[in-house]
């Protein structure tokens, strides 16, 4: 079930024309937003991530995109799609340009899309049995485009099928400096014994509120330090452990790389104080 420019459309097949060519064919920013029996969480700061990333590419801003106005429209969805308030899951908030920028038309109207997928209530921690890798088949550019999320990312696509066809759970990503970046399903973070490191997003680790929400959760912890930093692939080699936070979705254990062999007591920890942060 999707919501466009606060339209509820049951099918893609009722999907007006225009909107499917801005959002498949233009450049566009998204923003997951997890919904708990019917509350939407971190809804101001997600707000306001997305607003500042529509500045940043240049997008309008439509004066009815009020944080009031796109709050009654999540609500609409999540009542539509079960018949009541209580929906938990994620809500995905597209925006795109409704025409490529030309020097005729540099601005156009902007459109947003809301999608629905229904998950528990709570983050889920996941376990593959399969390793992870390196992708070094392209790089990713650090800077202020790389921090944002956008759903134009077409070497993804090429590195998905690169871990699919080579059986690996997850790769991690490197940008111009062979610097680590993240991975393709989200933050990664880097355990050695009290001490956990995440990418700098200098190096082009993107921000989203959930990543902020377990930096922070981790530094309040009494047991832990956190630190974002530059990061090589060399510390892959002599880490206790590695997990990834796949944004408003899950937790993921990662249970090897190439040969070393990560343990996931500290993930499994962090995971039960993540979740207690969530909730508060």
């Amino acid at each position: 079930m999707h919501s466009i420019q606060g339209k509820i459309y049951r099918q893609l097949n009722d999907v007006p024309e225009q909107f499917l060519v801005a959002f498949t064919s233009h450049a566009n920013l998204s923003e997951k937003i997890r919904i708990r029996e019917g509350k939407i969480l971190f809804w101001e700061e997600h707000y306001f991530h997305l607003i500042a990333a529509m500045r940043i590419h240049r997008m309008e801003i439509p004066m009815e995109f009020t944080m009031e106005s796109m709050q009654d429209q999540l609500l609409q969805l999540c009542n539509a799609n079960v018949g009541d308030r209580l929906f938990s899951g994620v809500i995905t908030i597209r925006v795109a340009k409704s025409k490529v920028p030309s020097s005729v038309r540099p601005t156009s109207e902007t459109f947003f899309w809301l999608s629905i997928d229904a998950l528990s209530p709570d983050f889920s921690l996941e376990k593959s049995s399969l390793p992870i890798d390196l992708y070094k088949d392209h790089y990713c550019l650090s800077g202020l485009y790389q921090n944002m999320t956008s759903l134009q990312t077409n070497w993804s696509s090429m590195a998905w099928v690169y871990a699919h066809e080579n059986g690996f759970s997850d790769l991690v990503v490197l940008n111009e400096n062979k610097h680590i970046q993240g991975s393709l399903m989200g933050h990664l973070f880097i355990v050695n014994g009290t001490k956990i490191s995440t990418p700098s997003v200098n190096d082009g680790a993107i921000k989203s509120v959930y990543r902020k929400k377990m930096i922070d959760c981790i530094e309040v912890a009494t047991d832990f330090t956190i630190e974002e930093v530059s990061l090589t692939p060399f510390v892959l080699q002599r880490a206790d452990e590695l997990f990834v936070l796949e944004n408003a979705v899950a937790l993921h254990q990662i249970t090897a790389y190439r040969k070393k062999q990560y343990t996931q007591t500290t993930t499994q920890a962090l995971f039960s104080t993540f979740q207690s942060s969530l909730a508060n």
